[in-house]
């Protein structure tokens, strides 16, 4: 399988985007405390490409940041982190970062998750693709990008891919949420399949985090 790291910005919401993804209410509304920094919960998918062969991709679902850690809070994330590392090395590393944004202004908040994530956890040796959600109401939903992709870049995060999409229900955005779902299952397929996995020793792997 292929290991693939979904987290969010404190705005956004991964349950919605997993389930997007599996085509199924696979993850349900997240009830953890957004403290849990690496905190994760994993989801097996099978993708059919072009072609009709199945892509297993699992999905692990974790929370970034929203402030400052006290030390308990500290102290939980080093030891999500040290699980989180284990089961990664276990089932192979890690092929696919996901950065799920909410339509809106680029914060800061996303720069700190981006840089814990793709430089601290993946020592930049991953690919990141972006998916922005709740633009259901834009007139055309990839404009979102053509207007913030240089903003986001110029703050440091660069990204190999992108997705602009609606994780909707409401069934007057069925047509945008079954496109929002070929969109994102491509770029899976695309970038999660087609490179090496990035994999240390736990210890190693602890260390250089």
């Amino acid at each position: 399988s292929s290991n693939v790291i979904v987290f969010a910005d404190p705005a956004a919401e991964t349950s919605s985007l997993i389930n997007l993804i599996a085509g199924e209410p696979l993850a349900g509304p997240c009830t953890r405390p957004y403290d849990s920094v690496f905190q994760a919960s994993s989801y097996d998918v099978y993708l059919p490409d072009d072609y009709d062969k199945r892509h297993h991709i699992k999905l692990f679902e974790t929370a970034g940041l929203t402030g400052q850690l006290g030390v308990v809070q500290y102290l939980h994330a080093l030891k999500k982190l040290h699980e989180l590392i284990c089961e990664l090395h276990r089932t192979g590393g890690v092929r696919l970062i996901i950065f799920c944004i909410r339509g809106g202004r680029v914060t800061a908040a996303m720069q700190q998750n981006y840089l814990l994530f793709w430089d601290a956890l993946c020592c930049r040796q991953v690919p990141v693709a972006f998916v922005v959600t709740g633009l259901e109401n834009e007139l055309r939903m990839e404009d979102w990008m053509d207007v913030n992709g240089d903003v986001i870049r110029a703050q440091g995060m660069n990204y190999d891919d992108h997705a602009c999409i609606t994780t909707s229900l409401n069934p007057a955005h069925a047509q945008r949420y079954e496109e929002s779902r070929q969109k994102v299952c491509e770029m899976l397929i695309r970038l999660g399949t087609h490179h090496q996995s990035f994999n240390l020793e736990p210890a190693q792997w602890l260390e250089a985090t």
